[in-house]
């Protein structure tokens, strides 16, 4: 499966991109601004790891960032269960050098419209710490709304920040059940 932009390409992330996903999200400045579940360093087997936990996803919601052919990130949607279900959440990096390119902003693009289009969620969002304002204007560039901001919402690199939640609503939603 692959989600076609016009700067960018989405699509399922196979062993050989391992090399390539490691050495964008070996970074300090990308775990800056993920959860720490994020293996740093980043390692080659963390990258084939990493995709073989979601190679069976269904339906698929993990997809490798690529320009050039080259893996330079990863976006992906974790859907909601129970009373949740037709909501959606979102997360992605990028790899530093691909920063302010665009990339992530085509990328969430992509992944809204596949996220309404083809999933049928009602609504998309994502947390973001308050201080990575790439990734919020990145968000707004795409008709996402600050839903809330959760003081001292995550503790990482030693110190607590704000969390920052993003939505945006798909006014075409048709529920199902």
């Amino acid at each position: 499966m692959e989600l076609l932009g016009q700067k960018i390409k989405l699509r399922r992330l196979v062993k050989s991109d391992a090399d390539q996903l490691a050495y964008h999200a070996n970074n300090p400045k990308v775990f800056a601004n993920v959860r720490d579940f994020f293996p740093q360093p980043y390692l080659p087997e963390n990258a084939v790891e990493f995709i073989d936990l979601i190679k069976d996803e269904a339906p698929y919601c993990t997809f490798g960032i690529t320009t050039d052919n080259t893996v330079v990130g990863v976006i992906g949607l974790v859907p909601n269960t129970d009373v949740y279900r037709h909501i959606i959440e979102m997360g992605y990096w990028l790899g530093e050098e691909h920063w302010s390119k665009g990339y992530a902003t085509e990328a969430i693009g992509l992944m809204t419209d596949y996220a309404f289009n083809t999933l049928n969620k009602r609504k998309i969002y994502c947390c973001v710490y308050a201080e990575n304002t790439g990734s919020i204007r990145a968000l707004e560039k795409n008709g996402f709304q600050k839903e809330a901001v959760l003081k001292d919402q995550v503790f990482k690199l030693g110190r607590f920040q704000d969390e920052q939640r993003m939505a945006k609503w798909n006014d075409n939603f048709q529920a199902t059940s």
